[in-house]
């Protein structure tokens, strides 16, 4: 509560401190678990400054951790991409944006070969490129191979785990290994 005090003393007399901003946005979602506040607070860094790729990159990742609006995050990739080509939050969120919104699946995966590319451990867009695969495709198959060659190099990856187990349910048809993977998850 003293934090939180200080730092809206703080943008009471400079309502453009961006990090006070942003310690406000995590003080709201940590602490009282407002995520809405939470949001509300990083738009206001955002105005304040922006072009910052890790005011952007933590909106998009509380909007999906706490799954809020995923449009939003979408948008927010195309504003990430504008300030970095090349980030992989940004590709992967446009891409996903691409899918979701536009029903463009070959966009989306060109979107998330790039956001692979620029970081080979995001099992986030790993994770999608299989559903993009199997459910905008369907390539099952494809899907189910990326998994598990991902998974061999990262083996108790959660996002990845889930992924398959959502694969195997969803698509195969395959409880018993469905559960097998949430099994890992828990």
């Amino acid at each position: 509560k003293k934090a939180e005090r200080y730092f809206d003393q703080v943008v009471s007399a400079d309502p453009t401190h961006v990090h006070a901003w942003m310690f406000k946005g995590e003080i709201a979602e940590a602490i009282r678990g407002d995520v809405d506040e939470a949001l509300r607070c990083y738009d206001k860094a955002r105005e304040s400054n922006p072009g910052t790729i890790e005011i952007l990159r933590r909106e998009i990742d509380l909007i999906l951790r706490r799954g809020k609006d995923p449009a939003r995050a979408y948008s927010l990739g195309k504003d990430l991409l504008k300030v970095s080509p090349k980030d992989p939050v940004g590709l992967h969120m446009a891409a996903m944006g691409a899918y979701r919104i536009h029903s463009d699946p070959q966009s989306a995966l060109n979107g998330l070969n790039e956001a692979i590319r620029a970081d080979p451990k995001n099992a986030a867009a790993i994770r999608d490129k299989a559903v993009v695969l199997s459910e905008g495709q369907n390539r099952t198959e494809e899907a189910l191979n990326l998994l598990n060659a991902a998974l061999r190099n990262d083996p108790d990856n959660v996002e990845l785990l889930s992924g398959l187990g959502s694969l195997y349910f969803d698509h195969l048809y395959n409880p018993k290994e469905a559960f097998a993977c949430f099994d890992k998850v828990a």
